[in-house]
């Protein structure tokens, strides 16, 4: 085991917790006690963003790659299968190098001719301006059980990538989803095929048969009721943001947030009316800081609101959320969470590590533990 340094996503199987440190691996973490966790291992993954656990198999990228990892011992996991080139590269290619595999900040002074290159005059002078674009992107087992195992999924983020429904697992790149049919033997998952979804697709929700891929222009609604065969039912346009979707009943809720990413300068909360699946229609729509993740539970809304917190909603009237905020929880920078209905424990990830809430009274939340990067 490590201490967590830069993490990313997280997932929950049994009484395992599975943090994402972004592009070099991932954390195991025994949660069976959520006011003291225990770090189990690390297993270093290079190129690793997304991840999902089926039985005892933990699914995950590399770079291009699709691995799996056998954990049937958590403190020693094992590579027992990869495909490669089961998806893009994640960071694109260079046209001399080859696979971006990490980006490298550095400062550099140079001077220009101001009558030449991309700068234009400003009240204080000449401005030159360079931008780079990089993108980062069930039913969980019970906290009694001992291990990580069980043949069923574990639950994932809303800013996850990849998802475990109906025993496949479905991945989504830029513009494609990836199937593939994990029953018949868990440790070798096997590609049934690729669709076409659209552009700059980023998150991936399963609810119920359907699944939801959020995406920076909007929400693409899939039924899987023919689980190797995903069909589009619907499109849900919005303005041009990042977009993590979660769904509840017959609602919706997408948070839309400015970001280099994305490009787009929305911050917002939309509620969508799923009555009708193949015509989803706005409800309402509330103004937010930065928001990210999101969570809900039997109409306790969970929204990740980056250097705002964490803010909890009261969701059954969706006419009136914003009059209806239950806590809010300040002095964090929150990315992602998982609310865990059977134990009324949230998983809040961010900038400053992991942490855990008891949520039994969503108006009081009772902090349980901290897992602080290095």
């Amino acid at each position: 085991p490590r201490q967590l340094e830069n993490p990313g996503k997280i997932y929950v199987k049994g009484n395992y917790l599975f943090i994402n440190e972004r592009f070099e691996g991932i954390h195991v973490v025994d949660n069976s006690n959520p006011s003291s966790p225990a770090m189990v291992s690390f297993i270093r993954i290079p190129g690793n963003i997304d991840m999902a656990v089926y039985g005892n198999n933990l699914y995950a990228d590399s770079h291009m790659d699709l691995v799996v990892i056998d954990l049937s011992d958590p403190q020693n996991g094992q590579e027992v299968y990869r495909i490669e080139d089961a998806l893009p590269p994640y960071l694109g290619t260079h046209p001399d190098s080859g696979v971006v595999v990490k980006y490298l900040e550095e400062v550099v002074t140079e001077e220009f001719d101001c009558n030449i290159g991309p700068s234009f005059r400003t009240e204080q002078g000449w401005f030159t301006a360079d931008v780079a674009i990089t993108t980062f992107g069930g039913s969980p087992g019970a906290l009694n059980s001992s291990t990580i195992g069980g043949d069923n999924p574990g639950i994932g983020g809303s800013m996850a990538k990849f998802a475990l429904a109906l025993d496949h697992l479905y991945m989504i790149d830029q513009s494609q989803m990836h199937v593939y049919r994990i029953n018949t033997n868990p440790a070798k998952p096997e590609k049934i095929r690729h669709l076409n979804v659209g552009f700059n697709i980023e998150t991936l929700w399963p609810y119920q048969q359907y699944l939801f891929i959020g995406a920076a222009d909007g929400m693409y609604i899939y039924n899987a009721s023919d689980p190797t065969n995903p069909v589009s039912v619907a499109f849900y346009g919005h303005i041009n943001s990042c977009d993590p979707v979660v769904v509840e009943g017959q609602t919706a809720y997408v948070t839309l947030r400015s970001g280099t990413e994305c490009q787009g300068f929305t911050n917002q909360l939309e509620v969508i009316d799923l009555t009708n699946i193949s015509s989803p229609q706005l409800i309402a729509t509330y103004p937010m800081s930065n928001p990210h993740g999101l969570g809900v539970d039997n109409g306790t809304l969970f929204i990740c609101d980056n250097k705002e917190g964490l803010k909890v909603y009261n969701a059954a009237d969706p006419h009136k959320i914003s009059q209806n905020q239950l806590s809010h929880v300040k002095g964090i920078t929150t990315y992602d969470i998982i609310p865990l209905s059977y134990a009324k424990l949230a998983l809040v990830i961010g900038h400053d590590g992991l942490h855990q809430y008891d949520y039994s009274d969503p108006s009081n939340l009772v902090k349980l533990s901290h897992i602080s990067v290095k």
